[in-house]
């Protein structure tokens, strides 16, 4: 099954979630109502192998990846972070120092983003050939009045990027997908600033084109990017 397909399968239970769920599957975050407040809720994983090459990339860089993949879920819909969690299902042959350096780093760059890590759960794999799964889940509150979704996107309306686009692996399994800086500030800067005047925004983590037709599809809107001006 693709992963699209899937997705559509799980969209179409959205509507039986009942009136505390704001804004169900289908964005960066979920956003529920808790006594009149709104907190929203994101999960991502970073699976070796997958995501991240074990045999080139730093333990500590695995760590921050981790964090990091969540966290930019937070600044696509302007908000603050609250709190993560953290599920890691280890290979058995993680040695104990690496399993800690791990920890450690999943732990520091949640700090590093007032996003401390407050839980989880740590699991071994029985057969060593299993990769490394690390599910980071997010906890976030609006940063403005308004919660800024893929679906508010107007006839009209200019698509800008933030930062550089490109250059996210390289050959030797690195690149900046390993060092990025989520945009929390920027996406809160941006929200404040624009105020009624920002429609739309998301993470851009499959690709400016792919991306865009999520907003796209969300907004019932066409998007056109000149290649010429990116």
């Amino acid at each position: 099954m693709r992963e699209f397909d899937l997705l559509q399968h799980v969209y179409r239970a959205n509507a039986a979630l009942g009136d505390r769920i704001e804004l169900p599957p289908g964005d960066d975050m979920a956003v529920l109502r808790l006594d009149g407040r709104r907190l929203l809720a994101a999960v991502d994983q970073l699976v070796a192998e997958r995501h991240v090459c074990m045999a080139k990339t730093p333990v500590e860089l695995v760590g921050r990846k981790a964090i990091t993949r969540s966290l930019s879920d937070i600044a696509a819909m302007a908000a603050r972070p609250v709190a993560s969690l953290v599920a890691v299902t280890l290979p058995p042959d993680f040695t104990c120092e690496r399993s800690t350096a791990l920890f450690d780093a999943l732990r520091q760059t949640a700090a590093e983003y007032n996003c401390p890590l407050i839980g989880g759960d740590v699991a071994f794999h029985g057969d060593r050939a299993h990769p490394l799964v690390c599910s980071v889940t997010v906890l976030a509150e609006p940063g403005g009045p308004h919660v800024i979704t893929r679906a508010g996107a107007r006839p009209g309306d200019r698509v800008y990027v933030t930062g550089q686009l490109g250059g996210a692996y390289d050959d030797a399994g690195g690149g900046r997908h390993l060092t990025f800086e989520p945009r929390i500030e920027t996406g809160l800067a941006l929200a404040q600033m624009l105020q009624d005047r920002l429609h739309a925004m998301i993470d851009i983590s499959d690709g400016l084109g792919r991306d865009a037709g999520h907003i796209a599809a969300q907004s019932k809107v066409h998007i056109e990017l000149d290649a010429e001006a990116i």
